[in-house]
């Protein structure tokens, strides 16, 4: 069975949960206004600088001003040619979404991401995954795809799995992206990165939809007349309820998530990082190893991070484990199955696992 977007429009916030066989995989909200989101493009106007602190504040029309530090200027000289200056307008993204009482923080070197390819106006080069290890695979890949050093390329881990077909229509449709956030200086927000179509069109699933207006909006823009992927749900009985995903909710996004063998998670998010816990219930798992039992975490673990939508750091403190080869074990599976593009360090000798995630997991 493909998976299903069940997107559930309800006071004004849009409610999407990606299932697969009925099983929650991925929980997504977004408001109507004023979302600020990781990859959101801004057209941005300079307020205050302070070179002791080496930072800009940037309006974006935010009820906090964003934060550019200096190290993340497009170009380091802009500061020598006094081209960052009070008053100028300069394109920011957002690297991190603001937290209490800090703004958003920023960067003026644009990504455009896709699934298969990162687009970057100003870059004018290629560059490649260093996990895809095939020379022939990368030789296709640059000879098949036009770029004219018109913009930079970033090809990502996914594309030695797929056709050039493939990667070239996605280059096409992030190049479409990319004129209209040259082309609108009308308003601040020229791009969202968590836009609900952009999320529709990353793979194909099954989209049951309860809100008319959306529906039609879905349609008109993947250019889709009378599809049976997509459908209204008009039925009295709640989405979420029919589905199951209230309840899914509730059991897999609270702070302790119970696992299978009868251990749990206790999963805090601060504000600077992401925290998870392996607990083990000693009693229910005294005929398991430890090996198993992190093991089994560990596979709730990168569930939950594409389900939380986890991003930034997060550390995970397993159940301590005294052979060494059975830390690696733990290490080599992260490493296998975590979002590619990322940062997972060894276990260190309190066997805690750091995870920095360059990307969101969708």
């Amino acid at each position: 069975m493909n998976k299903v977007l069940v997107i559930n429009v309800i006071n004004k916030i849009i409610k999407i949960a990606l299932l697969k066989k009925n099983k929650l995989l991925e929980y997504r909200e977004y408001k109507y206004k004023k979302l600020l989101s990781v990859g959101d493009i801004f057209n941005g106007k300079i307020n205050y600088i302070s070179k002791g602190m080496k930072v800009a504040f940037i309006d974006i029309g935010y009820k906090k001003y964003g934060i550019l530090h200096f190290e993340d200027l497009l170009k380091k000289n802009e500061l020598k040619k006094n081209e960052l200056k009070i008053g100028n307008n300069i394109l920011v993204q957002i690297l991190k979404t603001p937290i209490n009482d800090k703004g958003p923080k920023l960067t003026s070197k644009i990504k455009i991401i896709g699934k298969y390819i990162i687009l970057i106006p100003k870059l004018k080069k290629i560059l490649i995954s260093r996990k895809i290890k095939n020379n022939n695979i990368i030789k296709t890949i640059i000879d098949k795809v036009e770029n004219k050093k018109k913009y930079g390329i970033i090809i990502r881990t996914l594309c030695k799995k797929n056709n050039i077909k493939v990667i070239k229509n996605e280059i096409k449709y992030l190049k479409i992206k990319n004129n209209l956030i040259k082309k609108n200086n009308k308003n601040n927000k020229k791009y969202t990165n968590n836009n609900i179509l952009n999320y529709i069109l990353k793979e194909k699933k099954i989209i049951i939809c309860n809100n008319l207006s959306l529906y039609k909006k879905i349609i008109n823009y993947l250019n889709l007349n009378n599809n049976n992927k997509i459908k209204l749900y008009n039925s009295n009985i709640p989405i979420f309820k029919k589905y199951g995903i209230e309840l899914q909710k509730k059991i897999l996004l609270g702070k302790k998530v119970y696992l299978l063998d009868g251990s749990n998670l206790i999963i805090e998010k601060t504000e600077a990082l992401n925290v998870i816990d392996i607990n083990s219930n000693m009693i229910r798992n005294n005929k398991n190893s430890l090996l198993e039992i992190n093991l089994i975490a560990i596979k709730e673990i990168i569930r939950q991070i594409k389900l939380r939508n986890m991003a930034g750091i997060i550390i995970i403190d397993c159940i301590n484990m005294k052979k060494k080869k059975y830390n690696n074990i733990i290490y080599e599976y992260l490493k296998k199955n975590i979002i590619e593009d990322n940062i997972i360090l060894p276990p260190n000798k309190l066997n805690i696992i750091q995870i920095i995630l360059n990307k969101k997991s969708i």
